[in-house]
């Protein structure tokens, strides 16, 4: 009986550790997405700067 608790307790920590992985992962995506869209704007911004200013 205690066997079958463990495995119990085993399992359900398992699910929430993969829940918080998958959280971690999602927030990971949302700043890799900011910084993407960071820099492209940024290239935008560079690109328009020398385009108009004669250099």
């Amino acid at each position: 009986m205690r066997h079958g608790y463990l495995q119990f307790n085993a399992h359900s920590r398992a699910r929430k550790l993969a829940r918080g992985a998958a959280k971690r992962v999602r927030a990971s995506d949302i700043v890799l997405g900011m910084m993407l869209a960071t820099l492209v704007v940024w290239l935008i911004a560079y690109a328009f700067i020398h385009m108009v200013t004669p250099v």
